[in-house]
């Protein structure tokens, strides 16, 4: 199957129960992509494109092109908006962060993310009990 290389856009809905996405992929040489992501599959898809992200953010690391700055396992994505609502028990917060005009929602204990907004450097927790900050 030919990868195309450039997308021109991408248009899903949710099916009416909740039980899949289907997707349609457009590219610039039009050609087309339709795709039924089943419910069940989303997180090992998700976790499979993180896995390529921190693939990319290695080569970058290994080129000598990553900010030295951050931790190599952090690849920065630019933010259209960020927002903070009530979460599902009285000690969540729920961030929710625009990227690509989609909207990701994490739930979150509120007293580790007001620590993480008040610490300068790059805090990231291992779980609602512990946190460790990166270099």
């Amino acid at each position: 199957m030919k990868t195309p290389s450039l997308i021109a856009d991408i248009n899903g809905a949710v099916a009416r129960d909740g039980s899949f996405l289907a997707l349609e992929v457009h590219t610039v040489s039009g050609e087309s992509l339709s795709l039924r992501i089943e419910k069940s599959v989303l997180p090992d898809l998700l976790r499979y494109l993180i896995g390529l992200a921190a693939e990319a953010a290695e080569a970058r690391r290994a080129s000598g092109t990553a900010d030295p700055r951050l931790p190599t396992e952090i690849v920065p994505l630019p933010a259209e908006g960020l927002g903070f609502a009530i979460g599902s028990t009285p000690g969540a917060a729920v961030m929710v962060v625009r990227i690509s005009g989609m909207d990701l929602a994490f739930e979150y204990p509120t007293d580790a993310l007001l620590h993480a907004l008040h610490t300068p450097e790059l805090l990231l927790a291992d779980d609602a009990s512990s946190s460790r900050l990166l270099n």
